[in-house]
């Protein structure tokens, strides 16, 4: 294996043009810089320098050499840091903002194997709308944001000094019982089937129920609300007792009970995005970042962008 240290020597050596240049750099003597070139030819066995009156030049193999040497030089302090930031990671501390069906179906995903790889490492996360996630980053009391946004109600996203990365798109489904009667229907439903259909639904305030009731206008689709729920799991407990249908994002669909699950006619998502700062050094929300990739690259084909 080719010693470092003599590399080092030798891109001294064209650095400065001379011999003793190089020594002066490094604080050797002129003998001892030539001893370890002569051994580095040896070691190579190629003609790496050319000596002649105004100092040496390096040969068409040492020019070669140094541009790789620089190459492995850099990779290895880019290790070095990497290792060090690693490190620092068993002391840090990470600030998700996040929203209710992601805490329950996507950040459990993510932070398993962060915390095998960081046992360590502290997380604190807070359930907030968009609006407050992007402020909690910009006042520094979060250090990522996983949101999500309807293209139907996009709303405002202010991302002045943010960075914003694209996940998946989160469809929505048609859940039931296995014993109600929608449970047979044929997909993809068609939404107009729902038309004086017992529905569950969201709060009057939720993008969800927004984009809804705007599509049932258009489609003059009447169904009856029979409950309305702030929480996912919540709509899907009273959905597995029979009583009425609901729909939810595929994200927020609970394990745990009986459930059928069905598509819909219409293309009906909302898209879901990881926020950071933008130009910010930050080694636990690097490791945050690149999980959440991989999670996503694991997720279901329906998920994957």
């Amino acid at each position: 294996m080719m010693d470092l240290p003599r590399l080092r020597m030798l891109m001294a050596v064209q650095d400065e043009g001379s011999i003793t240049g190089a020594a002066r750099t490094l604080n050797y003597t002129a003998a001892a810089v030539s001893q370890q070139m002569s051994k580095l030819e040896r070691e190579t066995g190629l003609s790496l320098i050319t000596r002649h009156s105004r100092g040496v030049t390096l040969t068409s193999p040492g020019e070669e050499l140094v541009v790789a040497g620089r190459d492995v030089l850099a990779r290895l302090a880019l290790a070095e840091d990497s290792a060090r930031q690693l490190a620092g990671l068993e002391r840090a501390k990470l600030r998700i903002a996040t929203f209710q069906s992601a805490s329950a179906g996507l950040l459990p995903k993510i932070l398993a194997p962060l915390s095998q790889r960081f046992p360590r490492m502290s997380v604190e996360f807070v359930q907030v709308p968009r609006a407050e996630a992007l402020h909690l980053l910009r006042q520094y009391d979060a250090d990522v944001a996983l949101v999500h946004e309807h293209p139907e109600s996009p709303g405002d996203m202010d991302l002045t000094g943010l960075s914003l990365e694209f996940l998946f798109a989160d469809a929505l489904r048609l859940v039931t019982a296995p014993r109600h009667p929608a449970a047979h229907w044929q997909e993809p439903v068609d939404l107009a089937q729902l038309h004086q259909q017992d529905l569950i639904v969201g709060r009057v305030e939720d993008d969800d129920r927004y984009v809804l009731d705007a599509l049932f206008d258009e489609l003059e689709v009447l169904p009856v609300h029979v409950a309305e729920v702030g929480e996912y799991f919540v709509a899907a407990a009273m959905a597995s007792s029979g009583i009425a249908v609901t729909l939810m994002p595929e994200l927020a669909i609970p394990t745990g009970y009986s459930l059928v699950t069905k598509r819909l006619n219409r293309r009906l998502e909302r898209r879901v995005f990881l926020i950071t700062r933008q130009n910010e050094d930050h080694a636990a929300v690097d490791a945050f970042r690149r999980t959440t990739f991989e999670v996503i690259e694991r997720m279901p084909p329906a998920f994957v962008p």
